[in-house]
């Protein structure tokens, strides 16, 4: 399975970015390309959607990771929404979880923020 990228402004300063299916390293270009786009535009929250993901691989993790750091070094904030077992115990495994705050929904996350 491919994977799939979607984002969309929440408000002046939020935006989320969906990824689903397999984001691996051949998604790991557009999506740095859309979490800087939005971060270049002044949003300030932004909310990493893998409700749709099935995988994601270290370049994925690494663009989190970079974007974490340009988010806080703004005082910004970057949430994922993530129900995965799979992917949480990544994140768990990694350590990355300790990173930023992960929700059980989108929904939960937009209101958490």
């Amino acid at each position: 399975m491919g994977f799939t990228i979607d984002d969309h402004e929440v408000d002046d300063e939020t935006h989320v970015v969906a990824l689903g299916g397999n984001a691996d390293a051949s998604a790991s270009e557009a999506f740095e390309e859309r979490l800087g786009q939005a971060m270049d535009g002044g949003k300030r929250y932004v909310i990493v959607d893998l409700m749709g993901a099935q995988l994601i691989d270290s370049r994925i993790i690494g663009v989190l990771m970079a974007a974490v750091g340009r988010l806080e070094s703004s005082s910004g904030l970057l949430a994922v929404a993530c129900a995965d077992s799979n992917l949480l115990r990544l994140f768990s495994i990694t350590g990355i979880d300790r990173a930023f705050p992960i929700h059980p929904t989108l929904e939960r996350a937009l209101v958490m923020r």
